[in-house]
């Protein structure tokens, strides 16, 4: 189900170890798969990302897991002569570095 590019790896479960080959049967994730849940998974771009709410959601990777921060709702130190960079609505982060431009 989670195996959006047909490689036999997925995202949000993955296989049980069968060492006798009747012991898992069946065809669907939750009879042969064990789910991997976001609580697993850090993203390496935190200040690009917030965790979702649901303890329960499952998945891998930061599409799935998180939820992201744009610019656009950062506030840029005005004091330090920054304003948000162009297309802040169009860029993650929530760093002066990441979402600020010098005031021209």
């Amino acid at each position: 189900m989670s195996d959006v590019n047909n490689t036999g790896v997925g995202t949000q479960w993955y296989k049980r170890v069968d060492t006798n080959i009747y012991k898992w049967q069946g065809s669907t994730n939750e009879e042969c798969c064990m789910p991997i849940f976001c609580s697993q998974y850090t993203t390496s771009h935190p200040t690009r990302w917030t965790r979702k709410k649901d303890p329960s959601a499952k998945g891998s990777t930061d599409m799935e897991c998180y939820d992201p921060l744009l610019c656009s709702d950062y506030c840029c130190d005005k004091q330090a002569g920054l304003e948000h960079r162009p297309n802040a609505d169009k860029h993650q982060g929530s760093t002066d570095e990441e979402c600020c431009v010098k005031s021209s």
